[in-house]
């Protein structure tokens, strides 16, 4: 395989997706979510596959209208003209701030071309195999030392491409003030996404379930230590 995995982490067998029992009742997946994923009627080859099934249910949140905002946003950031002026330290090393009455250049300067939609997904391909994998610092994806390295992330994009999108990636206009904002079209999106996928009904019970998360960035973690997840989001979720 070109992907050496840690100890402890299996490889992923690939498998039929069998759609639940439930879908077809009050309180399933809605039929604009079924309609997304042909599945009223699956009567060509058989069902699709666990990971076909995982990709169309992901593209049904993140459309290609979303995606391509985001690039905009991106694309807008890496370009956006800043001053920057030359600063030296003691030892004579010089390098580039952004200060005012500097040279005017481009916020980022290894950004050789502008995102697209489909090397975005590249990139979010990237950070879903990076948390399956779990190696400590990002570079460490990139060595080329034996049983290290990840061959398919090297060959699929360059660190310095990867560093330049996360460095500019951006969900919202330029000018946007800080805080919520930043995500708020992103956030609308998903929500109205996530009501269009799920049939309401009287018959349903909204309980709580806890998601591991540990980033230190999102302001939403809880730390619940009588559960079997003690740090992560509290999220809703249906049980019939």
């Amino acid at each position: 395989s070109s992907t050496t995995l840690p100890r402890g982490v299996t490889q992923h067998l690939e498998q039929k997706f069998t759609l639940p029992r439930r879908a077809r009742e009050e309180g399933g997946p809605s039929q604009d979510l079924l309609r997304h994923l042909n599945m009223l009627y699956v009567t060509r080859s058989g069902p699709p596959t666990y990971t076909e099934m995982m990709v169309l249910l992901w593209k049904y949140l993140f459309t290609d209208e979303l995606l391509e905002k985001i690039c905009n946003y991106t694309n807008a950031k890496a370009r956006e003209p800043i001053s920057k002026v030359i600063k030296t330290n003691s030892d004579g090393h010089a390098w580039k701030v952004p200060g005012p009455g500097g040279t005017v250049e481009p916020r980022c300067s290894t950004w050789s071309h502008d995102l697209t939609v489909g090397e975005l997904m590249v990139y979010i391909g990237i950070i879903y195999k990076m948390g399956a994998i779990g190696h400590k610092r990002v570079e460490h994806y990139w060595c080329k030392r034996d049983g290290f390295g990840v061959q398919s992330i090297r060959s699929a994009m360059t660190r310095t491409r990867f560093e330049s999108i996360t460095a500019n990636l951006s969900f919202a206009p330029l000018g946007t003030e800080s805080g919520w904002k930043k995500i708020s079209e992103v956030d609308e999106h998903l929500q109205l996404r996530c009501q269009l996928s799920t049939t309401i009904t009287q018959h349903m019970v909204v309980d709580e379930s806890m998601m591991k998360v540990m980033s230190k960035m999102c302001p939403w973690i809880v730390f619940m230590p009588r559960k079997p997840i003690k740090t992560g989001i509290k999220v809703s979720t249906d049980d019939p």
